[in-house]
């Protein structure tokens, strides 16, 4: 007698990313409205998706048209960065108030005061480039592109595949290009291009994390495992780039102070402290990548 067909056949990778596309597209419109406001939240969380909704599209490209997804994630990138310096200006006064608690004297207020002055600045033509940005006709144009993407994405034939077969050699790609570009920041030396290697570290970090946790359904707690590994490699270098881009800007307020003919003592020494902050995140992002790069924790994807 011949055997009986399965009632459930395997689920397809186009069956589980589809929800996946549509749900980051519905949440990044969501946040639109909180960004006009200028309401911090929004800012954040609309970066957020934007960036985890621009790695699915470059992590599965080859499931879906890779033009479209190229187009789609440049446009995503250039909508987070109009966005990027309210958050910076932002994180930058959090850490120069944390900075100053541990200061005294007469000198502290006026510190504060170039450094308002400054973040100021930013943050207001931030927020109206962040406006401006989402009332283009380009902008519009993108968004009925994007979710006309997530309603019928463009499956290449590949999609059509049973979901783990798809699925466990495309993750396993991705979690190989963050070992590399984590591997390149641990072994190189001080210098002007370190930052650069860290910064690319943390993109593929926060890529592999992303892809990851959207195949969590697919994988359980073995994904679940790889996204919380990246994702605090991802979180101690994103506090090393605040770190350096809040010593960039004491480094220019203690310039316009002296242009001032005030005294910028306590900034040059929130400088300093903040890079020694940067070295000792550094040191933990070695330790916490050699812990995701250790071969149990990716033995399974062959």
């Amino acid at each position: 007698m011949p055997k009986a067909a399965s009632a459930t056949p395997a689920v397809s990778a186009a069956e589980v990313l589809g929800p996946v596309l549509r749900n980051q597209v519905q949440d990044l419109r969501s946040w639109e409205p909180g960004v006009r406001l200028d309401r911090a939240e929004a800012v954040h969380h609309y970066r957020v998706t934007a960036r985890r909704l621009r790695s699915e599209l470059d992590g599965f490209r080859s499931l879906l048209d890779p033009d479209e997804c190229r187009d789609l994630a440049r446009e995503l990138g250039r909508g987070a960065a109009a966005l990027s310096g309210a958050r910076d200006a932002e994180v930058v006064r959090h850490r120069v108030q944390a900075l100053l608690r541990d200061e005294s004297g007469p000198l502290v207020d006026a510190a504060l005061a170039q450094v308002d002055r400054l973040l100021s600045e930013a943050s207001g033509r931030s927020h109206q480039d962040s406006v401006n940005h989402l009332d283009t006709q380009d902008y519009d144009a993108f968004t009925r592109r994007l979710e006309r993407f997530a309603d019928l994405p463009p499956w290449s034939t590949a999609a059509d595949g049973p979901a783990d077969d798809v699925f466990r050699p495309l993750l396993h790609h991705e979690w190989a290009r963050f070992r590399q570009r984590g591997t390149d920041a641990v072994s190189g030396t001080a210098g002007p291009e370190r930052n650069e290697r860290l910064h690319a570290a943390r993109k593929a970090a926060k890529r592999a994390r992303y892809v990851a946790e959207a195949l969590t359904p697919v994988f359980g707690r073995r994904a679940k495992r790889l996204g919380k590994s990246a994702q605090r490699v991802q979180v101690v270098l994103g506090e090393h780039q605040d770190c350096t881009i809040t010593q960039v800007l004491l480094g220019h307020a203690g310039e316009q102070a002296f242009l001032d003919g005030e005294n910028g003592f306590v900034l040059g020494r929130m400088q300093a402290r903040e890079a020694t902050t940067a070295d000792e995140l550094r040191e933990e992002f070695v330790r916490l990548f050699l812990a995701a790069d250790r071969k149990k924790l990716r033995r399974w994807l062959g």
